[in-house]
């Protein structure tokens, strides 16, 4: 048992940056939690993880570490062999297996394909006008129109950017918020690989619940801060 203080690292989904967090860091602050959330380059996976997994090598604090949609597959593997890491939060996404860039069986939603344009240097970009629906269903819309706003481009991935990398699930106790109106990442793809990591919280919310429901994410947060405290 340790009495290194909790930490939280929160990590933003793709095409997106930190500032997606800032209602969920809000509430961490009022609770006299830690926490960073880093702007990612998204150029590869394999340097995005290294920046969490720099993040989270401190062996003088305990972390809980949450990932949204691609950010949780930052955090797996990131997460992977590193001792101070003691919960992950998956977030609407899906859960990477050693070497994999996706989700082999994952189905695209309807809306992705209009959604997301790639360019021609093998990134993607987000058309604005369906941004909205995309992620924000249920986000106020001066809120949404300001996270539309802040958009970057997300680099194309394959299973060979990452080969090599393992996972730290499979070993770290895990934690799945499910978003049952998401329109970018399939929830019974989510309830499916959900079943990996075992623990389940379902929201009633889009693909963006650190913006729509803070107050709901913050208390799964503090909820496994509170249990990494009690070891």
């Amino acid at each position: 048992m340790t009495n290194n203080p909790v930490s939280v690292v929160l990590v933003h989904g793709a095409w997106h940056d930190s500032w997606c967090w800032h209602l969920v860091g809000q509430r961490l602050s009022a609770a006299g939690v830690a926490w960073t959330a880093p702007d990612l380059p998204m150029n590869s996976l394999r340097e995005d993880q290294e920046i969490i997994r720099g993040l989270v090598s401190d062996p003088g604090r305990d972390f809980v570490v949450v990932g949204h949609s691609r950010g949780a597959r930052v955090m797996s593997f990131a997460s992977f062999g590193a001792p101070s890491v003691r919960q992950l939060i998956f977030i609407a996404c899906d859960v990477p297996e050693a070497g994999r860039a996706d989700d082999p069986e994952r189905k695209r939603m309807p809306l992705a394909p209009r959604a997301m344009v790639p360019t021609a240097d093998g990134y993607t970009v987000i058309d604005p006008a369906l941004a909205g629906q995309f992620f924000y269903g249920d986000c106020d819309p001066a809120l949404a129109a300001a996270a539309i706003s802040r958009l970057r481009p997300t680099r194309s991935e394959t299973d060979a950017d990452v080969a090599g990398l393992d996972v730290g699930w499979k070993s770290v106790p895990s934690t799945f918020v499910l978003s049952r109106r998401d329109n970018c990442v399939n929830p019974d793809d989510q309830r499916r690989v959900a079943a990996k990591v075992g623990r389940l919280v379902e929201l009633d919310s889009s693909h963006s619940p650190m913006m729509s429901q803070p107050d709901a994410v913050a208390a799964v947060i503090l909820d496994r801060v509170r249990a990494v405290g009690r070891r």
